[in-house]
């Protein structure tokens, strides 16, 4: 019974995985976004509330959602092919500046098996 149980939840937990594919337009409407933002504050004072406010609350959440589309990216979840994948987070990358999206698809596994192994079972 137990055995039955935990493969069809498998099962159904393995139909789940693979690309997501709402994350190619949640992430280039946040790279426009935060370039359309960037044009937008292009004349204003890097010193004016305005500048801060707007920095803060639509930017900062913002480079968090990209950091975190990033990581799933790296993971092969946006497209069904690896080098779209890539392509794909070098873009998501460019409102961030700096190059993260490169270094992380090397880290991110070897992070993510040291977490499996360190994990209580």
């Amino acid at each position: 019974m137990h055995h039955q149980l935990t493969s069809s939840i498998t099962r159904q937990v393995t139909k789940l995985c693979g690309p997501e594919p709402l994350t190619k337009y949640v992430v280039t409407g946040v790279v426009a976004l935060q370039l359309l933002l960037a044009h937008l504050l292009r004349d204003t004072s890097f010193w004016s509330w305005k500048f801060w406010a707007v920095a803060y609350v639509f930017g900062a959440t913002s480079n968090q959602n990209l950091f975190l589309a990033i990581h799933e990216i790296s993971h092969n979840l946006a497209f069904r092919s690896p080098l779209a994948n890539r392509l794909f987070a070098i873009f998501a990358n460019l409102p961030i500046g700096v190059p993260y999206s490169a270094s992380f698809r090397v880290t991110s596994p070897f992070f993510s098996t040291r977490l499996r192994r360190a994990s209580p079972r």
